[in-house]
């Protein structure tokens, strides 16, 4: 009884989970989201060199990351010691999830998995954005900053329809077909080996970015284009239920994209309200609380 009540308050919370709108992104960098900060909300954290699963209580959340390689050893050696029904965080590199580990999201123990980059759709599966990199430290950190401000000012012009930059090593096969597709279009501007703060710059100014996946289906440039007020496009995938009240337009194929196609399209994309709550950390961190507390009430 208990689980049928826990699995009808998740579908509510997936229904009403969209209810605040924020219209534009704000506040400041150190709120958006990121890898860093969603293994520091979790309760408990798994990595190569530490597990520490002896008081993980019911209703805790369980970080893991998805770039130390450890998800099968997790699901083989740690999972089965765990004694208490918890929330399964994986995030932090390019697997897509649950991968070749779907049948847990069947197993009573996992009351919900939020995940990067998820490849399928269930009940018990909730999608999280890879968010802003701070891989490359506080150059790129300020750079965001700094392009904010001057797009709160409304120093920057939107003047570029379509902009495109990034690398293609990645993913070779999709990215450099878009290179090659949009690399003689005059209404797409093309720029590379520029410093952060022009490349931010750059994104604030244009209506629409190319962002194509990398090495794994979210990319952090989506985020980055949406958190510098700009509408980045990318492919329909399993993670377009993440996209859903935000200026991000779904193409099917990449050859749909025309001059004609984009200006009719950011008419009208440009007015509509839109979840900017959906690019900082509180949003994510209240959607785990929320089954966090659904179970713990499903228990009483």
């Amino acid at each position: 009884m208990k689980k049928h009540i826990l699995a009808g308050l998740i579908l509510i919370t997936q229904i009403f989970q969209n209810i605040t709108y924020a219209q534009t992104p704000l506040q400041k960098t150190y709120d958006l989201v990121s890898s860093y900060k969603i293994r520091d909300f979790c309760d408990h954290q798994i990595t190569l060199t530490f597990a520490d699963f002896s008081n993980i209580k019911p209703g805790n959340t369980v970080w893991l990351s998805l770039a130390d390689g450890i998800i099968k050893d997790f699901f083989e050696k740690i999972h089965p010691k765990i004694q208490s029904p918890y929330i399964l965080v994986t995030h932090g590199g390019d697997h897509a999830m649950p991968g070749g580990f779907s049948k847990y999201l069947d197993d009573e123990k996992i009351i919900a998995w939020f995940t990067q980059n998820q490849d399928r759709y269930h009940q018990k599966l909730f999608p999280l954005p890879i968010g802003i990199s701070y891989y490359y430290g506080y150059e790129r950190s300020d750079a965001i900053e700094k392009a904010l401000k001057l797009k709160i000012k409304k120093e920057l012009p939107k003047d570029t329809l379509l902009y495109m930059n990034f690398s293609t090593e990645t993913n070779p096969k999709e990215r450099e077909f878009v290179k090659d597709l949009f690399w003689t279009v005059t209404f797409c501007q093309k720029n590379s080996n520029i410093s952060p703060n022009e490349f931010y710059v750059a994104l604030s100014r244009s209506k629409f970015v190319l962002s194509p996946p990398g090495g794994c289906e979210d990319c952090f440039r989506t985020w980055e284009i949406l958190a510098m007020g700009s509408f980045p496009i990318v492919r329909s995938s399993y993670l377009n239920p993440l996209y859903e009240d935000l200026p991000v337009l779904i193409i099917q194929d990449w050859k749909e994209i025309t001059e004609d196609f984009l200006n009719k399209k950011y008419e009208e994309m440009k007015d509509k309200k839109y979840n900017y709550e959906k690019l900082y950390c509180k949003y994510w961190f209240n959607q785990i609380n929320t089954i966090k507390d659904l179970y713990l009430i499903s228990q009483l």
